[in-house]
């Protein structure tokens, strides 16, 4: 028969540590309050999730300690209100109840850099990329309109051609080129041609049949040169219509982004500029309005844990009980972690500490 260990896992192991040690505490924190007490303090442990990771993800950009270290100080400095109020009213020590607002204020202040520089950063990041995309948005519709604009002053060319010269929609440039052979030919002996004595100069042989031979001759010519435009430009068209339809279907997949940070900026310098009277809202509103966004992002994600923790300590029911002399939950926890304490260990008093 197979022996089964009944020695925990590793696991259950370190979940118990954490329960011991900090579960106790949370549910005892969250237990001992009023139901909007407790809607307070998950609304608040939200907002210290999130101001930790913007945080982190300000700091991680300088080290993985400055992340760790600005993360700390935002979960740290969520509480301390909290325990700024419980040092003052319920434990009386001021003096301790002072030193946590210093300690808070030094700290949130931390806390209010990281969130500025995080905020700033994601802002500029969303209309940098606003502005990319749209810089490439609008450089495929340009490109389209160009191409179309090519396109069409190439046909309007090609119908004018073909207007001024009818022949050059049905003959090409090697038919004609073909004939010119034998009018060289023709040339060559009418030029040599001076009866029966040899022609003492190039030229004199070069009589009126000559002469209507290199009419001819021009004539074909310039008729090919206007075959090979034609063929050209029709060349052309080919290639544009084909690069068209490839910088259409490119313009297709790039879109336009509407960038909220922006939008919000212009918002507020469309007030300024309705109040003061602008007909523009200047460079000036536009930063100003900037750094309004900036800062009021900032400050309210960096107040809003501490608020509601400080908010969810208005209704700590446990401080009620123990007027009335009933037991709470933290007398409950102060006896589990007395049960586990070695001998010789003063045993914890909650309401003494308190």
């Amino acid at each position: 028969m197979k022996h089964e260990s009944t020695k925990p896992g590793l696991f259950r192991r370190v979940y118990g540590l954490y329960d011991n040690a900090i579960g106790e505490i949370l549910r005892e924190m969250v237990g001992e309050l009023a139901p909007i007490g407790r809607l307070f303090f998950r609304f608040g442990a939200i907002f210290a999730l999130l101001s930790a990771w913007m945080a982190w993800q300000f700091g991680e950009q300088v080290s993985i300690q400055h992340a760790i270290g600005l993360a700390a100080v935002a979960l740290m400095v969520a509480f301390a209100p909290h325990a700024a109020q419980h040092l003052w009213s319920v434990k009386g020590e001021k003096g301790a109840a002072v030193a946590a607002i210093v300690g808070t204020v030094l700290f949130g202040a931390i806390e209010l850099t990281s969130h500025l520089g995080y905020t700033s950063s994601s802002r500029a990041m969303n209309t940098g990329e606003a502005k990319v995309m749209n810089a490439t948005y609008t450089g495929a519709q340009n490109a389209v309109s160009e191409d179309q604009e090519a396109l069409k002053t190439a046909k309007d060319s090609l119908a004018q051609l073909k207007l001024a010269h009818p022949w050059a929609a049905t003959v090409t440039a090697d038919a004609l080129r073909a004939q010119l052979p034998p009018i060289d030919v023709s040339l060559k002996r009418e030029a040599n041609n001076c009866g029966r004595r040899k022609c003492a100069t190039p030229d004199e042989g070069k009589g009126p049949a000559w002469q209507i031979l290199a009419k001819q001759k021009a004539d074909l010519e310039e008729r090919i040169a206007i075959a090979e435009s034609r063929n050209g430009i029709a060349i052309r068209i080919a290639d544009l219509e084909k690069r068209l339809a490839e910088r259409r279907s490119a313009a297709a997949g790039t879109e336009f982004k509407h960038s909220a940070v922006a939008n919000s900026t212009a918002f507020i310098g469309n007030i300024v500029r309705v109040v003061t009277g602008e007909a523009e809202p200047s460079r000036v509103v536009q930063e100003r309005a900037e750094l309004v966004w900036t800062i009021l992002q900032s400050v309210g994600f960096s107040l809003a844990a501490m608020f509601c923790f400080w908010m969810a300590g208005r209704f700590r029911l446990d401080l009620l009980r123990r007027k009335e002399g009933e037991p709470g939950i933290l007398d409950a926890f102060a006896a589990n972690l007395n049960r586990h304490l070695p001998a010789g260990v003063a045993p914890y008093q909650p309401h003494a500490m308190a």
